[in-house]
């Protein structure tokens, strides 16, 4: 038997999910190119605007601010490489202020925006992972920033930003904001016109949708520079074929989730941290349990390292992670759980377990039976 907790890297397709993307392929013949004007080519774009509608209203956006990208790293690109070409056109230097807890694909942009003449500050955040709101002040006072960027949650503990704080601030100096919501999308509410957001990250797989498909929620008035020439779609901004059936796709993952999902996620979140306490007495969370997605929680065990533990837990057919899918290659501590103040040790001992509606509090009752045979695994040398 295989239990899945590694559903902040991906969750699994819902089967609903892919039968409506069957259905409308084959049964519907959907397959058409949705530029084409003859019939199936309109069928193909009304499918792809019905979807539209469905995450913009998700996030209280409008249709037109919707533009389908191929996920979230593609968006995030977008949008800081955007922003910093057009102010090197316009000979300004380019300000882009960030932390050091973000997902790879905007962290990794740094040494890009640098070598194209920008400059980059990463605000610190508290022991919980939150942004400071006097630092970034402070930053905000250096120089004209032209973007702010953060995660909504963080991928690897869950913590939450006060979006609505942050954006407020920002546009008290006129600063564009953009928001990486690839975490908690549909597990928490998102207000994107009401909160004052110029840039918003979503990605269909973190809610049991297609890979592949994710959609960059833009303010009409923000900028944005096309960086895929071609054929015109996107209102301009994006060329090349639709990825229709992944659109379709998306947009019946949106209209399944549902209260009851967060419900059961925070169920589950509540029944771990009791079963956890009860195990292990001397294990740490990190984060803010308060103030965080119900899907994910990060902990530590002091002194066991994370990795080794993540790889007994695996042979039993139990898969969790040490931190982000896209930085779980690296042998060095999470930079996430450093910038929060941990010891090398202590980021190094961190596992991350992460749920979805397709979980049940039994899983978790075999979770802690393995855990606790690995832990004793690793501390016989196994």
């Amino acid at each position: 038997m295989n239990i899945y907790l590694d559903n902040a890297a991906t969750t699994p397709q819902d089967p609903r999910v892919w039968s409506k993307m069957h259905q409308f392929h084959f049964n519907e013949h959907g397959y058409a190119n949705s530029s084409s004007v003859h019939a199936l080519g309109i069928k193909a774009s009304s499918a792809i605007e019905k979807t539209r509608g469905i995450v913009a209203s998700s996030v209280s956006a409008s249709p037109e601010e919707v533009i389908f990208v191929s996920g979230g790293s593609e968006a995030n690109n977008w949008v800081v490489k955007s922003l910093c070409l057009e102010a090197k056109k316009k000979k300004e230097p380019f300000f882009w202020i960030s932390t050091a807890t973000e997902h790879s694909s905007l962290f990794q942009l740094i040494d890009w925006v640098r070598s194209e003449g920008g400059n980059v500050a990463l605000c610190p955040v508290d022991r919980a992972g939150r942004i400071e709101l006097n630092k970034l002040d402070e930053l905000f006072r250096i120089q004209k920033c032209h973007l702010l960027s953060f995660s909504h949650a963080n991928s690897e503990t869950g913590t939450l930003q006060d979006l609505s704080a942050l954006t407020a601030l920002a546009k008290e100096r006129g600063i564009l904001v953009h928001v990486d919501a690839c975490q908690s999308f549909l597990k928490t509410e998102i207000r994107f016109q009401a909160w004052n957001i110029d840039y918003l990250v979503l990605s269909a797989h973190k809610i049991h949708g297609p890979k592949g498909i994710g959609a960059l929620v833009k303010k009409n008035s923000a900028p944005l520079v096309p960086l895929i020439l071609g054929g015109g779609q996107e209102s301009g901004l994006r060329a090349g074929t639709l990825n229709t059936e992944g659109i379709v796709g998306f947009g019946e993952a949106v209209s399944l989730y549902q209260n009851a999902d967060k419900e059961h996620l925070n169920r589950l979140r509540k029944t771990f941290c009791v079963k956890l306490a009860e195990v292990f007495s001397g294990a740490v969370i990190q984060g803010d349990l308060e103030r965080s997605v119900p899907s994910i929680i990060n902990f530590r065990m002091p002194h066991i390292g994370g990795k080794k533990l993540m790889q007994l837990l695996s042979r039993k057919g139990i898969f969790v992670s040490t931190g982000s899918a896209c930085d779980s290659g690296q042998k060095t501590p999470s930079r996430t759980l450093t910038a929060m103040g941990l010891s090398a040790e202590e980021a190094l001992s961190s596992l991350r377990v992460s749920f979805s509606r397709m979980n049940t509090e039994s899983e978790l009752d075999i979770f802690f039976e393995s855990l606790l045979q690995a832990i004793q695994e690793e501390k016989s040398g196994v």
